[in-house]
C-alpha cells in the first residue's frame, strides 16, 4: 500500500492532546485564543483529505485537516505560531 501511495501518515494518535487557534469576532474586534482538545478520531473527507475530529474540555467539537500546520502537539508550538503570525490580540 505504501508503494501505491495508499497510506496516510497522521501527526499523532487518537487520544492525543492537541492545541488549536480559534479566532472569535465581536463587532470589529478579532481575538485569537489557544484551546486544547483531544483527537477523538480521524476520518477521510470528501476530497480524500484526512480530518481530525477534536473534542475540547468544554465539549465543543472541531474538524481540522490532519496536517501539522492546522493544530499543534504542544502549547509552546501553538503560542510561537501565533506570535510569528503577528496576531494582535491573544486571549488565554
Amino acid at each position: 500500500m505504501k508503494h501505491d501511495k495508499l497510506t496516510i501518515q497522521l501527526p499523532c494518535e487518537v487520544g492525543s492532546t492537541v492545541y488549536l487557534h480559534i479566532t472569535e469576532k465581536s463587532g470589529r474586534n478579532k481575538e485569537t485564543k489557544i484551546i486544547s482538545g483531544q483527537i477523538d478520531r480521524y476520518i477521510i473527507g470528501d476530497l480524500g483529505i484526512p480530518l481530525a475530529d477534536i473534542c475540547t474540555e468544554n465539549n465543543e467539537w472541531y474538524y481540522f485537516c490532519s496536517y501539522p500546520e492546522d493544530y499543534f502537539l504542544s502549547y509552546e508550538k501553538a503560542r510561537k505560531a501565533l506570535e510569528t503570525d503577528n496576531i494582535i490580540k491573544i486571549r488565554e
